[in-house]
Order: structure tokens, then sequence, then C-alpha cells
């Protein structure tokens, strides 16, 4: 395919890892990608402590994502509640250059990955019950629950084993890389921007710009998000 990853290597450009397809590492964006599942594309798997169990006992923690067309590449990264994220994030400030290497990365170039395959993007929360790809891969990541059931019906008789499973968001904040901008292209003067923002989330510009007001249920592209759970 033409969105094949594969040059791409852990503890080099991301300190995450690449998932298993069928017979191979899922290391290509394509949705046809021979040897992955179908729609599976390139999927990384995230750090310890950042899902399921141990991600609530410790408390939440904070995500942030990156998606930079210009600079060519995806990146996401993700702090313990212990630890906290960096000052600039929590000054709505954020910096992604220097908050070191992502646990995932994946890169866009014109003869690798052209980054005009994405836009309009969607920003979703949802909850895979029975794991990333639901029944196909059940067993592997409930191998004792497989032998009795199949994945429907484990969520449809078993909603005890759920109580937990559900998304608590301390704040939403959406970023939007600011450009430069050649005045020249303006004789009448610098623009004058009256933006707006709501107060939850609290949304800004990359470096403390407010960017336009939006819906209550729908967020504008943009390149930095940083989600924080309790």
């Amino acid at each position: 395919g033409d969105c094949d990853q594969a040059e791409i290597h852990k503890d080099k450009q991301f300190t995450g890892k690449w998932l298993d397809g069928l017979d191979k590492k899922a290391d290509n964006c394509d949705v046809n990608a021979k040897g992955e599942w179908a729609n599976q594309g390139c999927s990384q798997g995230g750090p310890v402590g950042s899902m399921g169990r141990p991600f609530n006992e410790a408390g939440g923690g904070t995500f942030a994502a990156e998606w930079d067309p210009e600079g060519g590449h995806f990146r996401t990264w993700f702090w313990p509640a212990a630890q906290g994220p960096p000052e600039d994030v929590s000054a709505h400030k954020p910096q992604p250059d220097t908050w070191g290497m992502p646990y995932s990365y994946f890169k866009l170039s014109e003869d690798q990955c052209n980054k005009d395959h994405f836009k309009d993007m969607h920003l979703v929360f949802d909850i895979t019950f029975c794991g990333d790809f639901g029944s196909p891969t059940f067993a592997g990541g409930c191998p004792e629950v497989a032998k009795q059931m199949t994945c429907e019906e484990f969520v449809e008789k078993h909603p005890e084993n759920f109580t937990e499973a559900y998304w608590s968001l301390r704040g939403l904040d959406v970023y939007q890389a600011i450009r430069p901008v050649n005045l020249a292209d303006f004789p009448g003067g610098p623009l004058q921007a009256q933006p707006q923002h709501r107060q939850w989330p609290d949304v800004y510009g990359r470096f403390g710009v407010p960017v336009d007001t939006f819906g209550e249920d729908t967020f504008p592209q943009g390149q930095v998000f940083a989600p924080q759970a309790p």
C-alpha cells in the first residue's frame, strides 16, 4: 500500500510497540494491507498504565495527540496522574517538540503516506468492550472467557464486568497551529480577529489565542488534543 510505516522503529521514533496483525506487525495504514486484520490500519500500543484497571487505579492521566500535516507526522503522548503533564500543557501553551519521544508516531510524506489522505478529522471517544477489533481478537485478549462464549454474549450477559467502563473527563483542550502570515498580503493593515471561546472545555489557540466558538458537540479540526481524565 501507499501508507507503509515499516521504516518507523520502536525506540527510534516512538516508545510504544507495533501491534500484531494476522501474520505480521500492523505497520501499514492501508485498510486492506496484506497480513493485517480488515480495516486494522497501522496500530501502535500505548504505554503501561494508560488504559484499563491500572489506569483507573492510578487516578487516570493526560493524553496529548498531535496531527501536523505540515510537519509530516502524527504523534501522541501520555502522562500518568502522579507525574502530571508538562507545565506548558497546564498553561494552555503546548510546545510538543519539548515533550520528548512520543509513545506513537506515524510519518506523513509525499511518497510514503500523503497528508491528503487525512482531512475532515473527528475526535471520537469509544469503549472497546472486547478489545481493539472486537470478535476477531477477543480470544487473544480474554482466552478463558472466549472458551465459553462469544464477545457479543459476554457483553450482553455480563454487564457487571463493565461497571468501570466509562469516560470521565476533567477537561478537553483543542489547539490549532498558528502559521506565519505575510502582512504584505493585507494592504489595509493586519487583520484584527475577535475570536471567542467557551469556558468548558477551555479551548485555546496553540500559543494562548482562543479559537472560534463552536457547537456543544463538535470540535474544530486542530492539531493538539489534551484530554485529562481524573
